[in-house]
């Protein structure tokens, strides 16, 4: 069971991008290097459960912005067909076998990782991580 003041720094590392001695500050620890470097060690696997449940919540908004993308007339065709690619993967809708690669156009990016999660956005701006294809059971119920 994590103590006010664990969770404190927790909530506060996740929501400023991992900043721990800024996040140690926050939730009352002393905040130097050490300190900041203990507590994130000590709570790793709470850090990165934490981490995984924020990711998780923007998965509309990464669904969202593919969708703006491949409907997106002024989109170069391949990051069009990229996007739609993405999300009839995703979906299960789409068969298909890839490396992991990485493509640049327009200061804009879009890779598989060794996960499998694809991430794409804009050199300098943001960055969105949608979780890999499902891959469902053929007995299972729709």
């Amino acid at each position: 069971m994590l103590s006010e003041q664990q969770a404190a720094f927790i909530e506060a590392f996740v929501d400023n991008g991992g900043n721990a001695i800024k996040a140690a500050k926050a939730a009352g620890y002393a905040a130097d290097r050490s300190n900041a470097s203990k507590l994130v060690r000590r709570l790793s696997a709470e850090i990165n459960s934490q981490l995984q449940r924020k990711m998780a919540s923007k998965t509309s908004m990464a669904l969202s912005v593919l969708e703006l993308i491949m409907s997106d007339p002024t989109a170069a065709p391949r990051d069009r067909l990229r996007a739609a690619a993405e999300i009839l993967d995703r979906a299960g809708g789409l068969s298909r076998h890839s490396t992991s690669h990485v493509q640049v156009a327009d200061k804009g990016f879009s890779y598989t990782d060794s996960d499998g999660n694809l991430r794409m956005g804009i050199v300098g701006k943001s960055e969105f991580v949608l979780p890999p294809k499902q891959v469902l059971n053929e007995d299972e119920d729709d």
